[in-house]
């Protein structure tokens, strides 16, 4: 029973191990699960840091399926200095998601931040790229970019983290992008690497259509659809609608309600119901006609109230003169 429990332990230890490959701060086998997907040496008009400044870029690209933080990895641009940049540890955007990308910029001033790289790369010169493990010696992928990289002009993989043996041997993986690049893919920086020219497919749409009228007429034309599919989404409502009503009060045994016309004796007719109207708003908001005719209501004020008076009494007779009062 001891054994069989030791046993269930060593195997779940060893799939925590296997699971836990993917982070940079342990060690790695060749060829690990972020690779080098794009380089950029001379960078002229291309993509700014953060400091408003073009520069030298490296990008990583994450190929598995599962989140991976590259702290505690190494890039470096001599092979006998393979812990050239220590990527620092204890920042959250280390971390890369899966079939995303990182990008690191080489200007040689690791001060600026974790993404800036204390070695730069220079132009016209065969440069050698490694990313390193954590234990600084177990390479997990490097390229060698070629001294005739123009300015502008990236060295990337097609497709994004393509490492087939095959293609590696046909020399097939890594392509020349950007202005002037016979292979065609354009530079992209912190995005998915094209094998097709997005420019020349813009340029021959504008060609072929060079004052946009197959464009408008493409825009009008789903417009149209839109709306008469919509059309016949609600006029098939309707009839559903209508269909149920009919089969409820074919269920219950009522008739079902229609609407009404001149020959019901409910019906009452336009005019009559726009008086009604009339008069129901004109009495909810106190809005009467103004008349001509004008009465106008005197007060008739007296200097005594006759009900206290002292000259009537209930012994007076009925008919009988009442002396008149004098003023005081």
């Amino acid at each position: 029973m001891i054994a069989n429990k030791q046993a269930l332990g060593c195997l779940l230890l060893l799939v925590v191990a296997v699971f836990t490959l993917p982070s940079c701060g342990n060690r790695q086998p060749k060829t690990g699960p972020v690779v080098l997907n794009e380089v950029l040496v001379d960078n002229e008009s291309g993509i700014v840091d953060g400091y408003g400044e073009r520069t030298a870029w490296i990008e990583l690209y994450n190929r598995t399926a599962a989140t991976v933080d590259v702290n505690g990895c190494y890039l470096t641009n001599d092979r006998h200095d393979l812990k050239k940049y220590a990527i620092p540890a204890g920042d959250k955007r280390t971390k890369i998601a899966p079939s995303r990308h990182l990008l690191f910029y080489a200007d040689g001033n690791a001060s600026k931040g974790v993404f800036y790289t204390n070695f730069k790369l220079n132009k016209g010169e065969e440069t050698f790229i490694a990313l390193v493990a954590s234990d600084g010696e177990t390479i997990l992928d490097s390229v060698t970019i070629p001294a005739t990289l123009a300015t502008d002009q990236s060295y990337c993989r097609i497709p994004d983290g393509n490492i087939s043996p095959k293609d590696k041997e046909a020399n097939n993986i890594w392509k020349v992008a950007g202005a002037g690049a016979n292979s065609s893919p354009v530079v992209t920086p912190q995005e998915n690497n094209d094998a097709k020219n997005k420019a020349d497919q813009h340029s021959a749409l504008k060609e072929r259509d060079p004052h946009g009228g197959v464009m408008t007429l493409t825009a009008m034309l789903v417009v149209f659809l839109g709306l008469t599919l919509l059309f016949l989404a609600f006029k098939l409502t309707g009839y559903i609608s209508v269909q149920l009503a009919q089969r409820r009060s074919q269920k219950t045994g009522k008739k079902p309600a229609k609407g009404m016309t001149k020959g019901d004796s409910a019906f009452i007719p336009g005019d009559v119901s726009a008086a009604i109207a009339m008069a129901i708003y004109e009495a909810q908001n106190e809005v009467h006609d103004v008349e001509g005719d004008v009465i106008t209501l005197l007060h008739a004020s007296r200097k005594y109230s006759p009900w206290s008076s002292k000259i009537y009494g209930l012994r007076t007779p009925l008919g009988a003169k009442v002396p008149a009062r004098k003023n005081r």
